[in-house]
């Protein structure tokens, strides 16, 4: 009886600490993506949270970031033009 409740205990605590950490990695990337759909659609960039992190995430945040940047001047070169 004593294994079966340590059995389920374990599993409860595993299941709640993997969904936990599937949250921490696809709520960035599900913000990454809005803000890359958003920028196709030729929308701008107000602030990138993600681009702090020091992993890839923070990687993908920054070129994102720079990518709306140069974007964004290209726009305002054409616009220019005569």
């Amino acid at each position: 009886m004593r294994a079966l409740l340590i059995l389920g205990s374990t599993l409860v605590v595993v299941t709640v600490f993997a969904f936990l950490l599937s949250q921490g990695l696809t709520g960035p990337i599900r913000n990454l993506t809005r803000i890359a759909e958003d920028l196709s659609r030729g929308g701008v960039i107000m602030k990138i949270n993600e681009v702090n992190r020091r992993d890839e995430i923070g990687a993908l945040a920054a070129a994102i970031d720079r990518m709306g940047v140069s974007i964004r001047l290209a726009m305002d070169r054409l616009k220019a033009k005569p």
